[in-house]
């Protein structure tokens, strides 16, 4: 008697939905499919996002073409929109490979554009997230011994995740 390998089960209808709904979802979905687990890389993603849609609107995919991607409904379609989206996740994840400093300057020019930006389904609500996280990150805080801590932006694990998801073969 053979045994047959269990087939893999295809994506959730809340997983296409998550693909469906702009760059904010999406920034859950990647934590869902590839986060270390303890590790929230979901404001992360979206800060890493929004920068990358500050400096580029065009990275981002047209709804049009997301809605028609995932019309079957099938693991295909999920993939179909990991293409669309592929040049936002290569953006973000570039700019999670800056260095500090320059990455902060990144962050920087965002906060100017976001304050500009007028409130639109999908984009003011990723900006307003990525915003408190940029506020959460740049909070001090007083550890042992009364030493000053600031938080940061805890990139490294959107890093993780969008490296994951682009360059899967690595460890």
């Amino acid at each position: 008697m053979t045994h047959k390998a269990p087939t893999p089960p295809g994506p959730t209808e809340y997983h296409l939905r998550l693909a469906g709904n702009g760059p904010g979802a999406r920034a859950i979905l990647l934590h869902e499919r590839h986060h270390t687990p303890g590790r929230d890389a979901v404001e992360p993603l979206q800060l890493l996002y929004a920068v990358a849609l500050a400096e580029d609107p065009d990275l981002l995919p047209a709804e049009a073409d997301v809605r028609d991607a995932l019309a079957p409904g099938t693991a295909a379609a999920l993939a179909q929109v990991d293409a669309l989206y592929r040049p936002l996740d290569e953006a973000a994840l570039t700019l999670a490979r800056l260095p500090v400093a320059v990455f902060r300057q990144a962050v920087g020019r965002f906060e100017e554009h976001a304050q500009r930006l007028t409130p639109t389904p999908g984009r003011w609500d990723l900006a307003h997230a990525a915003l408190a996280t940029v506020r959460a990150g740049q909070q001090t805080t007083y550890g042992p011994g009364g030493f000053p801590h600031t938080r940061g932006y805890r990139i490294v694990w959107a890093k993780v995740a969008l490296a994951h998801h682009l360059e899967p073969a690595l460890p």
